[in-house]
């Protein structure tokens, strides 16, 4: 289904007509999201390319990514395996981000509302990800890397990534197109909550965790080999 197809999907659903395409768009959209972070899905497992050039550790990648699995780069010529650590393990292995050389370890970073200031020396994050506004859901996943690279660092990721967003009445996703009644319940979930209806929004998020455990199981099946899924 298409996105205006949907929204008539949650026309019948929520039982009125009464909120815009656009506000309806959003609740879509936003059940779409509910919906990525619910299941990892490998058909929104992807490879991302970055370039950080000699004196950065920051890597914004794109808000079509959810999550970083993981990373390989390339420095010098070389192909360097980074260790994953969190972000608080990271700083304390480097808290000096002055501290140069061949990158050794990386952080995912999602930002978050903050009023602190940074000191001129401080291995922390950056000026831009700051004040993020408290209802910016939609804040983009860091890559950070240690020890600040000497030269330049291609960054090899593997990611999840989230489901394109509905941007116009005939655009498709792979919920709209595979799930959309699926879809329909998340972003009924989405409204609930605005609403504050809290059973609401418990009902719903029971029928989505059933419903994305069939998925699952799909999905899965969907990509063993033939003499693998037949029965008997």
């Amino acid at each position: 289904m298409n996105l205006r197809e949907v929204r008539a999907l949650l026309d019948e659903s929520l039982g009125s007509n009464d909120l815009s395409n656009e506000t309806k768009n959003l609740y879509i959209n936003y059940g779409q999201r509910l919906l990525d972070r619910m299941a990892d899905l490998s058909v929104h497992r992807a490879r991302m390319m970055y370039k950080l050039e000699a004196g950065s550790y920051v890597i914004p990648t794109g808000e079509e990514v959810r999550f970083v699995i993981n990373i390989r780069g390339t420095y010098d010529g070389s192909v360097i395996v980074l260790e994953k650590k969190s972000l608080e393990e990271l700083l304390l292995l480097y808290p000096d981000r002055t501290t140069t050389g061949t990158p050794a370890v990386w952080a995912a970073n999602y930002p978050s509302a903050s009023s602190s200031s940074l000191t001129s020396d401080s291995f922390d994050i950056p000026v831009n990800m700051l004040d993020i506004a408290s209802n910016d859901v939609d804040s983009n996943v860091r890559i950070i890397v240690a020890p600040t690279p000497e030269s330049t660092l291609y960054v090899d990721a593997y990611v999840f990534r989230y489901t394109s967003k509905l941007v116009n009445d005939e655009s498709v996703s792979f919920w709209s197109l595979n799930y959309p009644f699926l879809l329909v319940t998340a972003a009924t979930v989405i409204y609930d909550r605005m609403m504050r209806n809290t059973e609401g929004v418990r009902a719903g998020l029971e029928v989505v965790m059933s419903e994305l455990f069939e998925v699952q199981k799909d999905t899965v099946s969907s990509e063993l080999p033939e003499d693998m899924t037949m029965e008997g």
